[in-house]
């Protein structure tokens, strides 16, 4: 799995909104019988027009069919790549009334970039509240969805949602627990249906500092491979991230070649290849040279440090100095702490 983090933004966003029509329209569902018309064509619209990158409800329940295409179509979350995916979690279908079908649950919306054979979450949220649909001559309608206030106000807002019905606001807010069993196998039930509708070779999701996660039956992830992944979050989190130097850093890793490749550049580094002895100031960009492969040294081996606590053996971590003009030429190179090659010891 390889993983640019110069690129990675990652956002799980558990806020309050409630999802309208184009344009945020401020649509209620007592409004008239024009809306339920304009969003079912909608709705039908995207079904049916639904690039190859789109998600879409290949299932046989009608509820899910229409809510999964309004959950896409009315999302906020969307940026270049990004691959929506629904995972709502239903608790209760009330049809007492066809005219004011009530749908609760909690309708959890991610966003995923593809990297390998694993689907980045890199932005979405959970949406708890109630869909509104209803059923007349034509067939089934999605009118609407009204989610929880969130902060001081979330529990009013979603006991006012469920009609004041505390067991029933207890249970859809159970539906935003990513601890749950229904949350899980939602989660995975509809990434495997887009994985499978798009014949991709994706075994698994991960969310930001969390283990990746199998979609496949048939496919486990060892002890090793999680402590692997969890060193690699370390090395991000506390080396990566909090870098305050003026060198920029990348990483990419891979389990099953067991590599970690650490990228580094500095701006202006690039000028020393031609320098040369007589050049007054010669000596102090030997010093400068001379520091920064031992701060590489030093880098390497404290990542190593970190899989060895984490139990994790026969690892190569690389470290790689590039040039600050094509990103790509090698000037340094480290292998596990040792020094391995120096473009200025082969000139």
């Amino acid at each position: 799995m390889k993983k640019n983090l110069v690129l990675i933004i990652c956002l799980l966003v558990l806020s309050s909104c409630r999802y309208n029509v184009a344009e945020n329209e401020v649509v209620t569902k007592k409004e008239e019988q024009s809306y339920k018309e304009e969003t079912t064509e909608a709705t039908e619209t995207i079904m049916k027009e639904g690039t190859e990158d789109d998600f879409y409800y290949t299932g046989d329940d009608e509820y899910l069919k229409l809510l999964t295409n309004y959950m896409i179509e009315n999302s906020d979350f969307d940026g270049e790549n990004i691959i929506l995916i629904p995972s709502p979690v239903i608790v209760k279908i009330d049809e007492s009334d066809l005219k004011d079908i009530k749908v609760y649950g909690s309708f959890n919306i991610f966003g995923y970039e593809v990297d390998g054979d694993t689907l980045l979450n890199v932005n979405g949220g959970h949406y708890p509240g109630c869909a509104y649909f209803m059923r007349d001559e034509t067939g089934l309608h999605i009118l609407e969805i009204i989610v929880a206030d969130d902060g001081s106000s979330y529990q009013s807002s979603l006991l006012e949602i469920c009609e004041g019905d505390e067991d029933l606001a207890a249970q859809v807010t159970k539906a935003t627990d990513s601890s749950t069993d229904e949350y899980k196998k939602a989660r995975k039930d509809y990434i495997k249906m887009y994985v499978d509708e798009h014949s991709l070779d994706i075994n698994y999701y991960k969310d930001y500092e969390r283990r990746r996660v199998s979609i496949r039956d048939d496919i486990e992830i060892t002890e090793d491979e999680n402590n692997f992944y969890d060193a690699v979050e370390t090395v991000e989190r506390d080396i990566i991230y909090k870098n305050e130097t003026d060198l920029f850093c990348s990483l990419e890793s891979n389990y099953s070649e067991r590599t970690v490749t650490i990228k580094m550049w500095k701006d202006g580094v690039s000028k020393i290849k031609n320098v040369s002895k007589t050049d007054s100031g010669y000596e102090e960009y030997m010093n400068a040279w001379s520091d920064l492969k031992l701060s590489i040294v030093q880098n390497g081996a404290t990542i190593l440090d970190i899989f060895s606590n984490a139990g994790v053996e026969d690892v190569t971590i690389v470290n790689n100095f590039v040039s600050d003009e094509d990103y790509e030429t090698v000037f340094i190179s480290a292998r596990n702490g040792v020094i391995v090659y120096d473009i200025l010891s082969e000139e």
